[in-house]
């Protein structure tokens, strides 16, 4: 894998971060609840697209024929995991079992996404 297509890889998991933002506002924008709150989850959403970008493009299985990256995948979920603890200020603890468990998903890749219903 070059390193010109890797940042690219790279930038499409962000842009599936972003777009699962972006699709957790507007089912947030007509609730009542403050805005602090769906900032939080619009941002936890955020950080599970960019778990399931790095899946979609560093899993050589997925149909966007990438090839095989377990070390993006599972970087990509750490941060992921991590971005989500600190946002919830969960303690720290928490943070390395969120580290843990998203670079777990992220290793396994597609065995555990597949069965994922959007």
């Amino acid at each position: 894998m070059s390193f010109s297509s890797f940042i690219k890889g790279l930038l499409i998991a962000f842009a599936i971060a972003i777009l699962f933002a972006i699709y957790v506002l507007f089912q947030l924008v007509f609730d009542s609840s403050p805005l602090n709150d769906k900032l939080l989850y619009v941002a936890s959403f955020g950080c599970f697209g960019l778990l399931i970008g790095g899946i979609l493009v560093f899993d050589k299985d997925s149909k966007s024929k990438g090839q095989d990256h377990p070390l993006a995948r599972i970087g990509l979920g750490v941060t992921a995991g991590l971005g989500l603890a600190f946002l919830w200020k969960w303690p720290i603890e928490a943070k390395y079992f969120c580290a843990l468990i998203g670079g777990g998903l992220g290793y396994f890749g597609l065995l555990w996404a597949k069965y994922i219903d959007f």
